[in-house]
């Protein structure tokens, strides 16, 4: 007897897999018919492709500071003794200076006040200085020298090309 139950009940849900599929297929098929049409009737903003630099930037700042002294001032781009760039959260985020809107703010450290950059400093700097030339299309006249000590020996009429930078 309980055969005979478990074979009624094995004929009456033969096919209960293939109703839950088809049931699962068209109920897919009409939820994507019915997202495709809600999606039709919003407004849709088009992505738009960002440049891999800011044009915003026409200028930079060189000067220094010592390598002690915690440098409290905005700047972009700092070269440590040794030549390393380093870059800060308002350049990776593209911030400006208030003060100074346009400028690309770098930074050489100095072991002393007495000494002037070394060698590696401005060797990294003209890289940093071509390369920011070409990425943002800024002319030669547009790099200023802020006058420091280290910065001192080189004068008026020297151009950040002319000092090999």
């Amino acid at each position: 007897m309980v055969k005979v139950a478990m074979q009624a009940n094995s004929v009456a849900n033969k096919n209960r897999h293939f109703k839950t599929l088809i049931l699962l297929v068209v109920s897919m098929t009409f939820g994507a018919f019915f997202l495709f049409w809600l999606g039709q009737m919003t407004p849709v903003t088009p992505l738009t492709a960002r440049a891999k630099t800011s044009a915003t930037f026409k200028d930079i700042a060189v000067r220094t500071t010592l390598a002690e002294a915690r440098d409290k001032s905005f700047f972009h781009l700092r070269i440590d003794e040794q030549g390393r760039l380093f870059q800060t959260t308002a350049w990776k985020a593209k911030a400006h200076d208030p003060r100074r809107l346009g400028t690309i703010e770098v930074v050489l450290t100095l072991p002393d006040r007495d000494e002037g950059i070394t060698a590696v400093q401005e060797k990294s700097l003209a890289k940093l200085l071509a390369d920011l030339r070409k990425d943002f299309a800024i002319p030669t006249d547009n790099i200023r020298l802020d006058k420091s000590q280290a910065l001192a020996s080189y004068d008026e009429s020297d151009s950040p090309t002319s000092i090999g930078l």
